[in-house]
């Protein structure tokens, strides 16, 4: 296709996918929206944009849409690989770093991962900067 072989143009047309998705989100439309998220998040990660604030953002948002339709395990994972993200490109202490952590620790307490303390430790984190 012509209008994806630039980086730039990749990046253009996925941000439309992404803003497509939290549409489908607020719609209550989870299903369509994690279709749009998951094509936005390939064509960024294609397009050599693997640690961007975007993606990281794109992630959590595709967590969250995953906890709407019931597959947990599958947000914990794209949660997880938000925050690295996250963590790089914004830093540990930023407010969607912190918020990514706290959707982190939901989702594995969800899952009955908190003997494993990673919930506690992604919830002390979050504490820890803020004080």
């Amino acid at each position: 296709m012509l209008l994806l072989e630039s980086v730039g143009q990749q990046a253009s047309v996925s941000g439309i996918e992404a803003q497509i998705g939290i549409l489908y989100n607020m719609m209550d439309k989870f299903a369509p929206a994690l279709d749009a998220f998951n094509s936005a998040a390939k064509k960024l990660k294609k397009g050599g944009m693997r640690k961007t604030a975007l993606l990281g953002m794109l992630l959590n948002q595709m967590g969250v849409a995953c906890i709407e339709v019931g597959d947990i395990e599958q947000a914990a994972g794209l949660f997880l690989e938000a925050k690295s993200v996250l963590e790089e490109t914004c830093g540990p202490h930023h407010l969607d770093t912190l918020d990514v952590s706290t959707n982190l620790a939901g989702s594995y307490d969800a899952l009955g991962r908190y003997t494993q303390n990673t919930c506690t430790q992604c919830l002390s984190h979050g504490i820890m900067a803020l004080i």
